[in-house]
Formats: C-alpha cells, sequence, structure tokens
C-alpha cells in the first residue's frame, strides 16, 4: 500500500516489499512467475538511479502475489503416473513450430505464436501445450475424477524442463515468464499433476512432427513418430529423470 501510495520507491523499499511477497508466497508451486516484472524492475534500480516507478504494471504483478498468499492453501499429494506426452520444438521461416506425440495415438502440429521469438521459448512452450492437450482431453472425456491426474511429458530440452519444475525464468525472461503464468493457470484450474521427464532428440517421437517439412509430410513424421516410440520403449530408463510438480496450491474446491 505504501507503494502504491508513493508510486516512486527506492531500491531498498522494493527489496525489502518484495522479500516479504516471496516468503508468503514460498509454498506457491507457481506465483513466482508473476513476480519477474518486479524483480526485473528492481535489477534495472540497481544499475541505474535506485528508484521504481511503481506504474500499473507493476500494481498488478504483486498485487496477483499477495492475492495468491491470502488465498487459502490446499497441499494434496503428488499424483504420478497418467498420459505420457512428447514435445519438441524446431525452427520454421520467421516462425517455430511445436510437434506433439501422445502414446495414445495422438499427433498434433502447432505453429507458435508470433510471440514465441526463439527456439528455447518454442521448446517451453512445446511443454505447456502438450499438458494443456492431454488435461483438456481427459476432463472432456471424464478419463480422471474431478479431483484431477497426472501428466507426463518428454522433452529433449533440458532448459524448458528445468523452468517448468522451477515453476519460474530468469526475470528478463517475458515470454517463458507468461508461458509459466499460463502453465500456473492450467494447473489451479484442472487440479492435475504435470511431470516432466528427459529423451534424448534421438529418441524423441515428436521430434518428426515439429520438422514436418524436413521428412516428407505429415503421413511420413507419423510413422517416424511410431519408430521412435518403440526405439524409446526399449530403453532401460526411458523416464528418465521424470519430477512431478505438485497440484497447484489454491485450485478452487
Amino acid at each position: 500500500l505504501k507503494a502504491v501510495a508513493k508510486r516512486w520507491i527506492s531500491e531498498k523499499q522494493a527489496r525489502s516489499m518484495l522479500g516479504k511477497v516471496g516468503w508468503a508466497t514460498r509454498p506457491s508451486g507457481g506465483a513466482g512467475a508473476f513476480m519477474a516484472g518486479a524483480h526485473a524492475a528492481l535489477h534495472k534500480a540497481q544499475e541505474g538511479g535506485g528508484m521504481i516507478d511503481f506504474n500499473a504494471k507493476l500494481m498488478k504483478s504483486v498485487g496477483t502475489a499477495v492475492l495468491l498468499a491470502h488465498i487459502p492453501h490446499s497441499f494434496k499429494p503428488v499424483r504420478t503416473g497418467g498420459w505420457t506426452l512428447f514435445s519438441d520444438a524446431t525452427e520454421d521461416g520467421s516462425r517455430f513450430r511445436v510437434g506433439i506425440v501422445c502414446l495414445r495415438g495422438l499427433y498434433k502440429l502447432v505453429l507458435c505464436p508470433t510471440w514465441i521469438t526463439s527456439l528455447q521459448q518454442a521448446e517451453l512452450f512445446g511443454i505447456y501445450l502438450a499438458a494443456k492437450l492431454a488435461i483438456y482431453i481427459q476432463r472432456n472425456a471424464q478419463v480422471q475424477s474431478s479431483q484431477g491426474g497426472g501428466v507426463m511429458i518428454g522433452t529433449d530440452s533440458e532448459v524448458g524442463r528445468f523452468q517448468v519444475l522451477r515453476t519460474h525464468a530468469a526475470s528478463p525472461l517475458g515470454a517463458q515468464q507468461r508461458i509459466l503464468r499460463r502453465m500456473f493457470r492450467l494447473r489451479s484450474w484442472s487440479g492435475y499433476s504435470v511431470g516432466v521427464f528427459t529423451v534424448g532428440t534421438r529418441y524423441n517421437p515428436a521430434d518428426p512432427l515439429s520438422r514436418v517439412h524436413e521428412v516428407g509430410g505429415k503421413k511420413a513424421a507419423k510413422e517416424k513418430a511410431r519408430g521412435r516410440i518403440q526405439e524409446w520403449q526399449n530403453l532401460t530408463d526411458p523416464y528418465r529423470y521424470l519430477s512431478f510438480l505438485p497440484p497447484a496450491h489454491w485450485r478452487r474446491h
């Protein structure tokens, strides 16, 4: 409230405020992505004159985290298992394309939105899309109960896997923060646990789908993906480094 009233706050005041809000949202499981703008402003102030303009954008960022910190938390056990999907991304002209494969026979190609401007962003976006796709299908088909379930996603992007499991990225990475906020909302709405594991590019069934124009079209990409699935299933440790995010603590009941 002091920051709102003053509009301009010092670097010291901002650091104190963000420390308190960060402590309040410690058990967040995703709220950190909403604080990225405030932390970026703090870093800028440290390099400049030391004052921060606490504008409407920062008010929304900090206010969202404060709101989440005051909603009663519900700590439920992690639901392991569930559908297995794979995602991968590649550059396609001036855009990026994501391929998604599900062990249940689903093959999907998605052209990333224009605000995705790097391959790493596209890899993270692919993980989010795979989770969203699986959760929507399962809920619409009532495969899982209303209490949620689990989804496991294989990726060859270690950076993307790390960002998903940490539920935040470096403050200047605006696109990644945007994707992680979407992941937070998806988990909060659905109650699902999202697991991410490592799969080498050679064995990733989604790789041919992302490179659909290079492999001779979608039919050829699907055939190659089926072959990759067989190779992946024959690995001694197919779900390598599998880790799960817990169900979102602020899920509505």
